[in-house]
């Protein structure tokens, strides 16, 4: 499809260091000079980039939206006035990862002249009542496309959302003489197989990995360890993984620390012989299971998680200069609604930053320290801050 471009090394655009990066590859032109392929393709997304991805194959495809065929001929410039301006082959689809969904468009220009494609007007129309324009904000240039030259490009589009319930899209591609001026548009239909699920991915963005930190208190508490422990601080750590690209489902890895407040000295000072100090403290570690989804608003993310988890008790006894821990069994879970204030593109990654309210709880069925039971329950709330890639 894209023959010789294993042979295009020169780079010819620069790195675009603020945001996406899109690299311009020209192959060497064959011997008459009259074909070679120009490739404008993007540099960024784990999933999406590099660029040596499409170069020489079809690997593009693997990205492609299933369901979603090019439904009108590729070939047009039919009639004589056609072929003066806009003869050539265009072939277009519709990509995904997992942050954004994209337009594949490779063109091969028939006419007479050079010409150019008209990316920022590039317009896609859904039978579900919405309309798309390509994002080009990062494209460096309109790379020009001499006759019997081939044009490749893949461009992100604004939100997966449009796609949900959406069967068909026209595409409106206009073309330019060299001098900027409009020779043609044309109109091109894509269609998806209805008998096919939709793919979730293709209307829902997600991140695949993501890291949050937070601080709260710990307000409540029942079971037995609410006879001497009382309100405290609590410092909380999230790591989260999709590794099958679910928009919803993913792994779950959380830390929960709680500084249990000593609102029974006496129970305390029995059990630990008279300390001074006990300094009673709990923290829960799990790996379990984490969903989320988007409750409606724009920027915002709902997410809970359950996990068992190993739980550590500490207690200083009279006399220790260490606590000492004790381990038990336990459970935890999480309630966390996020709020994303910012995405940053640098390069080939693409950043996520929330801020969010957490509520979480952490039981121990069963457990002692010395002669004290600590078995029970810890309620409380946090906030937290979570960046994702």
């Amino acid at each position: 499809m894209i023959a010789g471009l294993i042979l295009a090394a020169t780079l010819l655009t620069p790195t675009n260091a603020k945001a996406y990066s899109y690299p311009q590859v020209t192959s060497a032109p064959a011997a008459d000079n009259k074909s070679g392929v120009v490739v404008l393709l993007p540099d960024f997304g784990r999933e999406f980039g590099p660029l040596s991805k499409f170069r020489g194959s079809e690997k593009w495809k693997h990205y492609a939206i299933p369901g979603w065929i090019q439904k009108t001929p590729i070939n047009f410039g039919a009639t004589a006035a056609q072929a003066a301006g806009c003869s050539g082959t265009l072939q277009l689809s519709p990509l995904m990862d997992h942050r954004e969904n994209y337009l594949y468009i490779e063109f091969e220009n028939k006419a007479g002249d050079t010409r150019l494609i008209d990316l920022k007007n590039i317009e896609l129309k859904f039978d579900n009542g919405t309309t798309q324009n390509v994002e080009t904000k990062y494209v460096p240039s309109y790379p020009p496309i001499p006759r019997g030259w081939r044009f490749v490009t893949a461009l992100p589009l604004p939100t997966k959302k449009p796609f949900r319930g959406a069967n068909a899209i026209v595409a409106t591609i206009p073309l330019l003489a060299i001098d900027g001026t409009k020779t043609c548009t044309q109109a091109i239909e894509l269609t998806r197989d209805p008998r096919l699920e939709p793919e979730l991915r293709s209307y829902e963005a997600g991140t695949l990995f993501e890291v949050a930190i937070g601080a709260g208190s710990a307000v409540a508490r029942a079971g037995d360890s609410s006879q001497f422990a009382g309100p405290g601080g609590a410092l909380l750590l999230d790591v989260y993984g999709h590794p099958f690209h679910s928009p919803h489902h993913g792994v779950f890895f959380g830390a929960l620390v709680d500084y249990m407040g000593n609102k029974n000295p006496q129970l305390l000072n029995a059990a630990t012989a008279g300390s001074a100090n006990p300094s009673p403290l709990q923290a829960f570690f799990g790996i379990g299971y984490s969903y989320r989804w988007a409750p409606g608003p724009e920027n915002f993310q709902m997410s809970y998680e359950l996990a068992p988890a190993y739980a550590l008790f500490s207690l200083r006894p009279a006399g220790a200069k260490k606590n000492t821990v004790y381990s038990n069994a336990g459970f935890m879970q999480q309630l966390n609604l996020d709020w994303l204030f910012t995405s940053i593109h640098s390069g080939p990654a693409t950043g996520d930053f929330s801020l969010g309210l957490t509520l979480f709880h952490g039981w121990v069925p069963t457990g002692t320290a010395n002669s004290i039971s600590i078995s029970g329950h810890t309620f409380g709330f946090g906030i937290r801050f979570k960046a994702g890639s």
